[in-house]
């Protein structure tokens, strides 16, 4: 009796479907967690069968197990379907389904358990979504980029790629192809800082190189490397990108869209950072998911409410990320009247990742809540070429605990924003020369376009002056801009 009293209370009480089902697949009993997840009364469903709620895309597959357990060539079956709800909506499920017999193995009726599987499966499809967007941004981002796996399997190229190289991806399916037909001499250190990417401690590889084109032209690209994390098949991705510097020209409009280039290249590398543990953790997730169902086990209810909320927060994060790079290349159409808080706030999302992992640390000092009339998108733009630069400084002298503080004054009808680290300083060769095309303070991999551009936004798109001068332990450069609000 007492045996009887416990499984009706579990039946009831379960926070999960259980059902007896008929072998025609009839209702013969179901508890209320099942009626309330379909929206049909107890009553209501009993007069129903499982096909009749069933999706007709998913029924075909479900009566194929069903007939393997009748004839004993199973003995349970596990599967995700999805029924339909009462008023229309597609709910998702994982369905686990045990055959009773009696005595003499007659069949007698089936147990179904049943686990709502909604909110992981619109999760995964929202991430999904988000795959997609960030494949077309790097699809038709206007600098040319390749995705490749760590065994040298090129995953995607895009346009521009195609375009200037003449290659498709077809003709070109890994690195080593790749390289033969396109790097040339050069293709073996190439090949050796990309593989290095393979490594627990890999950071950006940078380098210039003489490509080869189809058609047989040369051009010289710096190319940029960078590791974006691991996909579901466990195997670590990476990501190429390359600023074309073959006719650089001292053409304004130009250098300004080569500069705009650069930026899009150290944008991926930070993108690289930015997805690296989010897309870690979402492949952790989705293979305990893939084990559970491929064992048939029914996922544990406390299991997946943590599933479902570390899918939810990771895809948000990746969400947040697409938006912020996205807006950052939208160019500016006039402009706005915003907060420096907000500035500083898109200028973190979008570095703090590549500075955690040189163990530099970003610091805020002053008040930043006034707001001032900008195009805010060349303005962050400029303020990641400085930081970059300080960042290439502090790496270059193997600084420990590498710091950039940026400062904010006001004073009458200019607001200053200062960039300072402690990277060392600017060397006094060529600190007065500073600021013109191809003065750089790099050791390797500087064009001196970065600074100059700088420069130019902040001069001609801005209105402002950009300073620059060493100070206590490396360099200060300070954005001198015309205080002004939109009083409209």
């Amino acid at each position: 009796m007492l045996s009887s009293l416990q499984y009706e209370t579990t039946f009831k009480a379960a926070q999960i479907g259980i059902a007896h089902v008929a072998l025609d697949g009839s209702w013969i009993d179901v508890n209320d967690y099942l009626s309330h997840l379909i929206g049909y009364t107890k009553e209501e469903l009993l007069s129903l069968t499982f096909q009749d709620i069933t999706h007709p895309d998913d029924l075909q597959k479900d009566m194929a197990y069903v007939k393997q357990l009748i004839d004993g060539k199973r003995e349970t079956y596990g599967m995700e379907k999805r029924y339909i709800h009462k008023n229309g909506n597609i709910i998702w499920i994982y369905l686990s389904v045990y055959l009773l017999r009696k005595s003499n193995e007659e069949p007698l009726y089936f147990i179904s358990t049943i686990q709502d599987i909604s909110q992981i499966k619109m999760l995964m499809f929202e991430l999904d979504e988000r795959k997609t967007e960030l494949e077309n941004i790097i699809k038709f981002a206007p600098n040319p980029i390749i995705l490749h796996d760590e065994d040298g399997l090129i995953l995607m190229l895009n346009e521009v790629w195609s375009e200037i190289t003449g290659y498709s991806l077809k003709e070109t399916p890994t690195l080593q192809i790749w390289a033969e037909k396109i790097v040339g001499a050069s293709q073996k250190s190439l090949l050796k800082s990309i593989n290095n990417l393979h490594t627990p401690e890999a950071q950006i590889q940078e380098g210039e190189y003489t490509m080869h084109t189809k058609e047989g032209k040369m051009v010289t690209w710096i190319i940029s490397s960078a590791p974006l994390g691991k996909l579901h098949n466990n195997k670590h991705l990476m990501i190429v990108s390359a600023m074309d510097v073959t006719e650089l020209q001292s053409h304004e409009k130009l250098m300004l869209s080569q500069s705009r280039q650069a930026a899009m290249g150290d944008m991926i590398g930070m993108i690289a950072h930015q997805w690296r543990q989010p897309l870690t953790v979402i492949s952790m997730v989705a293979n305990n998911l893939k084990a559970h169902l491929e064992l048939e086990e029914l996922i544990p209810t406390p299991e997946l409410e943590k599933l479902t909320t570390v899918l939810s927060e990771q895809t948000q994060y990746l969400s947040h990320t697409i938006d912020d790079f996205r807006n950052f290349f939208r160019p500016d159409k006039r402009k706005e009247n915003v907060s420096l808080c907000e500035i500083y706030d898109k200028l973190k999302t979008i570095v703090d990742k590549t500075l955690e992992n040189n163990q530099i640390t970003l610091s805020f000092s002053k008040d930043c809540t006034m707001k001032i009339l900008t195009f805010p998108n060349e303005l962050v733009q400029v303020l990641i070429n400085l930081i970059n630069n300080s960042k290439d400084a502090i790496k270059e002298q193997n600084i420990q605990n590498g710091k950039i503080n940026i400062q904010t004054a006001h004073e009458g009808t200019s607001l200053t924003i200062t960039v300072q680290d402690n990277g060392g300083g600017i060397e006094a060769s060529v600190i007065e020369q500073l600021g013109e095309p191809y003065i750089t303070t790099k050791k390797t991999n500087g064009t001196g376009l970065g600074l100059y551009m700088s420069k130019i936004i902040i001069e001609k798109h801005l209105d402002g002056r950009l300073q620059w001068k060493n100070c206590d332990e490396g360099s200060c450069f300070s954005i001198i801009l015309p205080y002004e609000i939109d009083t409209k």
